[in-house]
């Protein structure tokens, strides 16, 4: 199934850390926003440099919930928020993707407004267990006024990221569909490929299918290895483009808030063109991605479409 495949750009928070920024412990980079608004800029920037089709908004920290829950006033969350669109656009504004002038079929550069699940702002890993559960009515009044704010900041898309549980992810696209904006959705899963609420990718796939501004499905925060499955999985269930965005070959170890090592293969130029065998609408890097990381993707996505 031929799908325009979309590079995506990789790791925020990494990449900060090593200018020198400062991570908080519970937020992240969001208050980056907020404190180190150039780093984020340059961090922007590079992706475009790379290659990157499309900036995410450094924003998946950012929940009216968790700020107040850090000792932020409302308005700084919402400052924040506001600036991570803007800070993408102002990337996208002045930096354009070498060459892309040239390219006269070139796709635009596109801004994706990044947001976590109530279990990312929980910051106790339960964005990778599940381990948390709202009513309908509890995730909307999390999800909906984020939603609208990164909608009018005019985003392209919204995404939805590392997201463990289905119910959730039903009413955050709800939310989107009402003012029509379009949305891709990535689930995090477990080593079996399932989503960590207890649904499988098909299942998922198939309650999604009702949502019309759904454009894109897949899993992301994941390694590597479990690319291949869960892409199967999904291709079985849907004729939606997919999404697959692993991180560099290490794993989030929630119970002990730490990064741990993998030694799973990470040579870019054998797993993406298997991939894209699936027919995927977008793909990248999630956690410890870099810009050259991208850069080697947009050479293989490059290379095949010449073909």
């Amino acid at each position: 199934m031929a799908h325009t495949t979309l590079l995506r750009d990789g790791a925020m928070a990494t990449e900060l850390e090593r200018a020198g920024v400062a991570m908080h412990p519970t937020l992240w980079s969001a208050t980056s926003l907020l404190t180190h608004a150039d780093a984020v800029l340059a961090v922007h920037k590079s992706y475009i440099e790379a290659g990157a089709d499309v900036l995410t908004t450094a924003t998946y920290q950012c929940s009216s919930e968790g700020f107040a829950r850090a000792g932020y006033s409302h308005d700084e969350y919402l400052k924040a928020l506001r600036n991570g669109v803007r800070l993408a656009s102002q990337a996208r504004a002045i930096q354009a993707r070498p060459m892309q002038e040239q390219l006269l079929q070139a796709q635009p550069l596109k801004i994706y407004g990044g947001v976590g699940s109530v279990g990312a702002a929980l910051a106790d890993g339960s964005e990778f267990t599940a381990a948390y559960s709202r009513t309908t009515d509890e995730y909307y009044a999390f999800h909906d006024e984020r939603i609208r704010v990164l909608a009018a900041e005019g985003i392209d898309a919204l995404l939805l990221e590392t997201m463990p549980r289905l119910d959730e992810v039903l009413v955050a696209a709800g939310i989107a569909m009402s003012i029509k904006l379009p949305t891709v959705i990535m689930f995090s899963i477990t080593s079996d490929a399932r989503l960590p609420d207890g649904n499988t990718l098909e299942q998922a796939a198939y309650a999604l299918s009702v949502f019309d501004n759904v454009i894109g499905i897949g899993v992301n925060c994941c390694s590597t290895a479990l690319i291949p499955r869960a892409m199967q999985a999904l291709r079985g269930a849907t004729t939606l483009p997919l999404v697959a965005l692993p991180n560099r070959c290490d794993h989030w170890l929630p119970d002990e808030r730490r990064w741990e090592t993998g030694h799973e293969h990470t040579d870019w130029n054998t797993l993406v063109p298997m991939w894209l065998d699936y027919g995927m609408g977008l793909v990248g890097g999630c956690c410890h991605t870099r810009p050259e990381d991208i850069a080697a993707m947009r050479a293989i996505l490059d290379s095949s479409s010449s073909r």
